[in-house]
Protein backbone atom coordinates (compact mmCIF):
# COMPACT_ATOMS: atom_id res chain seq x y z
CA UNK A 1 0.00 0.00 0.00
CA UNK A 2 1.35 3.35 -1.57
CA UNK A 3 0.57 6.83 -0.17
CA UNK A 4 -2.25 8.01 -1.04
CA UNK A 5 -3.12 11.14 -3.27
CA UNK A 6 -1.87 14.83 -2.11
CA UNK A 7 -3.54 16.88 -4.04
CA UNK A 8 -1.38 19.62 -2.48
CA UNK A 9 1.99 18.04 -3.91
CA UNK A 10 0.47 17.11 -7.18
CA UNK A 11 -0.80 21.10 -7.68
CA UNK A 12 2.58 22.42 -6.41
CA UNK A 13 4.59 19.73 -8.99
CA UNK A 14 2.06 20.65 -11.50
CA UNK A 15 2.54 24.26 -10.73
CA UNK A 16 6.10 23.76 -11.57
CA UNK A 17 5.47 21.57 -14.52
CA UNK A 18 3.98 24.86 -16.07
CA UNK A 19 6.68 27.28 -14.96
CA UNK A 20 9.51 25.15 -15.50
CA UNK A 21 8.92 22.85 -17.86
CA UNK A 22 9.02 18.86 -18.54
CA UNK A 23 12.67 18.84 -18.42
CA UNK A 24 12.82 20.27 -15.10
CA UNK A 25 10.31 18.05 -13.50
CA UNK A 26 12.39 15.15 -14.62
CA UNK A 27 15.77 16.73 -13.33
CA UNK A 28 14.14 16.95 -10.34
CA UNK A 29 12.80 13.02 -10.11
CA UNK A 30 16.50 11.71 -11.01
CA UNK A 31 17.55 13.79 -7.99
CA UNK A 32 15.17 12.70 -5.57
CA UNK A 33 14.46 9.31 -7.26
CA UNK A 34 16.78 7.81 -9.64
CA UNK A 35 15.71 4.45 -9.68
CA UNK A 36 11.91 5.69 -10.51
CA UNK A 37 13.58 8.04 -12.98
CA UNK A 38 15.26 5.10 -15.03
CA UNK A 39 11.97 3.60 -15.44
CA UNK A 40 9.67 6.34 -15.94
CA UNK A 41 9.64 7.90 -19.20
CA UNK A 42 10.53 11.36 -19.59
CA UNK A 43 7.55 12.42 -21.12
CA UNK A 44 5.16 11.03 -18.73
CA UNK A 45 4.62 13.83 -16.49
CA UNK A 46 1.92 12.33 -14.47
CA UNK A 47 3.79 9.34 -13.40
CA UNK A 48 6.87 11.88 -12.58
CA UNK A 49 4.50 13.92 -10.54
CA UNK A 50 3.06 10.33 -8.76
CA UNK A 51 6.46 9.38 -8.45
CA UNK A 52 7.59 12.72 -6.58
CA UNK A 53 4.42 12.65 -4.48
CA UNK A 54 5.13 9.12 -3.13
CA UNK A 55 9.02 9.84 -2.66
CA UNK A 56 7.80 13.63 -0.92
CA UNK A 57 5.56 11.33 1.39
CA UNK A 58 7.02 8.57 2.12
CA UNK A 59 11.19 8.85 1.06
CA UNK A 60 10.63 5.88 -0.56
CA UNK A 61 11.05 5.10 -4.43
CA UNK A 62 7.64 4.40 -6.26
CA UNK A 63 9.77 1.44 -7.36
CA UNK A 64 10.22 -0.02 -4.07
CA UNK A 65 6.87 0.47 -3.11
CA UNK A 66 5.70 -1.29 -6.26
CA UNK A 67 8.06 -4.08 -5.38
CA UNK A 68 6.98 -4.78 -2.10
CA UNK A 69 3.06 -4.88 -3.06
CA UNK A 70 3.57 -7.36 -6.38
CA UNK A 71 5.10 -9.90 -4.09
CA UNK A 72 2.08 -9.72 -1.46
CA UNK A 73 0.06 -12.47 -0.47
CA UNK A 74 -1.74 -14.50 -3.25
CA UNK A 75 -5.16 -14.74 -2.72
CA UNK A 76 -6.82 -15.75 -5.91
CA UNK A 77 -5.86 -19.12 -7.64
CA UNK A 78 -4.74 -18.02 -11.13
CA UNK A 79 -3.02 -19.37 -14.55
CA UNK A 80 -0.82 -16.68 -16.23
CA UNK A 81 -0.33 -17.42 -20.21
CA UNK A 82 1.77 -15.50 -22.57
CA UNK A 83 1.66 -15.45 -26.18
CA UNK A 84 4.50 -15.32 -28.47
CA UNK A 85 5.16 -15.09 -31.77
CA UNK A 86 8.45 -14.82 -33.94
CA UNK A 87 9.37 -11.13 -34.26
CA UNK A 88 9.29 -10.53 -38.11
CA UNK A 89 6.32 -12.01 -38.14
CA UNK A 90 4.82 -9.78 -34.72
CA UNK A 91 6.75 -6.72 -36.67
CA UNK A 92 4.28 -7.40 -39.85
CA UNK A 93 1.32 -7.47 -37.92
CA UNK A 94 2.11 -3.95 -36.60
CA UNK A 95 2.52 -2.66 -39.84
CA UNK A 96 -0.74 -4.35 -40.92
CA UNK A 97 -2.62 -3.19 -37.55
CA UNK A 98 -1.21 0.42 -37.97
CA UNK A 99 -2.12 0.47 -41.99
CA UNK A 100 -5.62 -0.74 -41.23
CA UNK A 101 -6.08 1.69 -38.28
CA UNK A 102 -5.36 4.70 -40.39
CA UNK A 103 -7.89 2.98 -43.53
CA UNK A 104 -10.69 2.80 -40.90
CA UNK A 105 -10.60 6.34 -40.04
CA UNK A 106 -8.36 6.80 -36.92
CA UNK A 107 -6.94 10.49 -38.33
CA UNK A 108 -10.40 11.77 -38.05
CA UNK A 109 -10.89 10.26 -34.94
CA UNK A 110 -8.22 11.95 -33.43
CA UNK A 111 -8.77 15.27 -36.01
CA UNK A 112 -12.63 14.81 -33.59
CA UNK A 113 -11.06 14.63 -30.55
CA UNK A 114 -9.10 18.04 -30.78
CA UNK A 115 -11.76 19.95 -32.54
CA UNK A 116 -13.64 18.77 -29.09
CA UNK A 117 -11.30 20.78 -27.33
CA UNK A 118 -9.56 17.66 -26.07
CA UNK A 119 -5.60 18.84 -25.16
CA UNK A 120 -2.86 17.50 -27.49
CA UNK A 121 -0.90 17.25 -23.59
CA UNK A 122 -3.73 14.55 -22.50
CA UNK A 123 -2.04 11.63 -21.32
CA UNK A 124 -4.54 9.13 -23.59
CA UNK A 125 -3.72 11.78 -26.43
CA UNK A 126 0.14 11.11 -25.54
CA UNK A 127 -0.50 7.42 -26.23
CA UNK A 128 0.74 5.27 -29.24
CA UNK A 129 -0.76 6.21 -32.28
CA UNK A 130 -3.09 9.03 -31.26
CA UNK A 131 0.71 11.43 -30.65
CA UNK A 132 1.89 10.38 -33.90
CA UNK A 133 -1.45 11.80 -35.66
CA UNK A 134 -1.61 14.81 -33.25
CA UNK A 135 1.78 15.95 -34.71
CA UNK A 136 0.39 15.35 -38.00
CA UNK A 137 -2.83 17.50 -37.48
CA UNK A 138 -0.54 19.59 -36.30
CA UNK A 139 1.63 20.12 -39.02
CA UNK A 140 4.81 18.82 -36.97
CA UNK A 141 4.77 15.97 -39.29
CA UNK A 142 4.00 14.32 -43.07
CA UNK A 143 1.78 11.73 -43.02
CA UNK A 144 4.58 9.62 -44.20
CA UNK A 145 6.40 10.41 -41.19
CA UNK A 146 3.17 9.97 -38.37
CA UNK A 147 2.96 6.61 -39.81
CA UNK A 148 6.34 5.40 -39.76
CA UNK A 149 7.07 6.80 -36.14
CA UNK A 150 3.84 5.23 -35.24
CA UNK A 151 4.82 2.00 -36.44
CA UNK A 152 8.31 2.27 -35.35
CA UNK A 153 6.79 3.26 -31.35
CA UNK A 154 4.74 0.53 -31.98
CA UNK A 155 7.87 -2.09 -32.37
CA UNK A 156 9.73 -0.48 -29.72
CA UNK A 157 6.68 -0.85 -27.07
CA UNK A 158 6.57 -4.38 -28.41
CA UNK A 159 10.04 -5.22 -27.21
CA UNK A 160 9.38 -3.31 -23.89
CA UNK A 161 6.41 -5.39 -23.28
CA UNK A 162 8.30 -8.69 -23.78
CA UNK A 163 11.24 -7.55 -21.92
CA UNK A 164 8.74 -6.81 -18.74
CA UNK A 165 6.98 -10.13 -19.19
CA UNK A 166 9.80 -12.42 -19.41
CA UNK A 167 10.76 -11.28 -15.82
CA UNK A 168 7.42 -12.93 -14.60
CA UNK A 169 8.47 -16.55 -14.22
CA UNK A 170 4.83 -17.37 -13.27
CA UNK A 171 4.11 -16.94 -16.97
CA UNK A 172 2.91 -20.34 -19.37
CA UNK A 173 4.62 -19.59 -22.91
CA UNK A 174 2.93 -20.73 -25.98
CA UNK A 175 3.36 -20.16 -29.21
CA UNK A 176 0.05 -17.89 -30.62
CA UNK A 177 -1.29 -20.37 -32.68
CA UNK A 178 -0.59 -23.47 -29.91
CA UNK A 179 -4.25 -23.64 -29.51
CA UNK A 180 -4.29 -27.68 -28.24
CA UNK A 181 -1.49 -27.32 -25.52
CA UNK A 182 -2.90 -23.76 -24.44
CA UNK A 183 -6.85 -25.55 -23.85
CA UNK A 184 -5.33 -28.93 -22.65
CA UNK A 185 -3.42 -26.05 -20.31
CA UNK A 186 -6.44 -24.22 -19.34
CA UNK A 187 -8.66 -27.02 -18.54
CA UNK A 188 -6.06 -29.17 -16.28
CA UNK A 189 -6.14 -25.57 -14.44
CA UNK A 190 -9.98 -25.20 -14.27
CA UNK A 191 -10.36 -29.17 -13.24
CA UNK A 192 -7.67 -28.80 -10.95
CA UNK A 193 -5.74 -31.44 -12.72
CA UNK A 194 -1.84 -32.16 -12.54
CA UNK A 195 -0.06 -30.87 -15.48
Amino acid sequence: SGPGADEDLRNYYRQQLERFGREYLYGLLKEKDALAARRIDSHDTNRIIRALEVWEQSGKSIVEKQRDHRFGEQHYDYLKVGLKMERKLLYARIEERTEEMLRRGFIDEVKWLLEKGYPEGLKSMQSLGYRHMVNYLCGLYSLEEATYKMKSDTRQYAKRQETWFKADTEINWFSYDDFTSLTKLVEEFMTGAEP
